[in-house]
């Protein structure tokens, strides 16, 4: 349905000439789609272009060398107030989700609510069974975590995968003309067409390969001691 609307949107601009960002117009989507997913509606449907921000503010700020990372006593005074900046955007959207998951518990109190199938309900649900294990702070990062991490890579997975084929137009003409061959002229694609595709899965893999969204390892942190492979990893 989301990506229906983005394809209906960029239709509509086609027929008048008006100019496609489709950075924007990805990001927008990815947003709506995801938050659909999590919790059955559109999150800051009226305020993507502040959530955008805040998004590439916060991703920004956490790839910005620190000097305390290099020196941790240095930690507490956050001389390039990176902590301090960061904390900032991180409280609008933990806000944001405090208001959605408040009003989603005052809704399942009802006698009468039909569960939405969503994760929010999925998540609510094992809270309920076991608050240790699954409590509504975790669920909020949770939450966070997911729609952060999903948004700004689809949107710029997208867009360069876009820009590649603008400049690659023989590039394109194949690409369509499989999916006009295979899918049909304004048939939507589905999942099970994928292994049908396999040019346009060689397009995009080519694009993540020149453009990865997340070119070096997303650093972790071990809770707990762990072993793999034989290998101990301490907490």
């Amino acid at each position: 349905m989301k990506l229906k609307d983005l394809l209906n949107d960029m239709h509509k601009s086609s027929l008048t000439g008006e100019t496609v960002d489709i950075g924007r117009a990805a990001f927008k989507a990815c947003i709506n789609f995801l938050s659909y997913t999590f919790v059955s509606q559109d999150f800051v449907e009226s305020l993507d272009d502040e959530y955008k921000y805040i998004v590439s503010t916060l991703l920004s700020s956490v790839g910005t060398p620190n000097i305390a990372d290099h020196f941790p006593i240095l930690k507490i005074l956050d001389p390039q107030g990176i902590r301090r900046h960061t904390d900032k955007y991180f409280a609008k959207v933990f806000y944001a989700f405090d208001v959605i998951i408040e009003k989603r518990m005052k809704l399942r109190q009802s006698e009468d609510y039909v569960s939405m199938n969503d994760m929010l309900d999925s998540l609510l649900d094992i809270s309920k069974e076991d608050s240790q294990k699954m409590d509504k702070n975790l669920i909020k990062h949770l939450l966070f975590d997911l729609l952060v991490a999903g948004t700004d890579t689809s949107a710029l997975g997208l867009e360069r995968a876009m820009t590649r084929l603008v400049h690659h137009p023989e590039a394109m003409s194949k690409a369509k003309k499989e999916l006009e061959e295979i899918i049909g002229l304004g048939n939507p694609i589905e999942e099970s067409d994928i292994d049908r595709l396999p040019y346009l899965n060689a397009v995009i893999k080519e694009s993540l390969r020149l453009h990865p969204p997340a070119p070096m390892l997303l650093p972790r942190k071990a809770r707990v001691d762990v072993e793999i492979s034989g290998y101990t990893i301490p907490k």
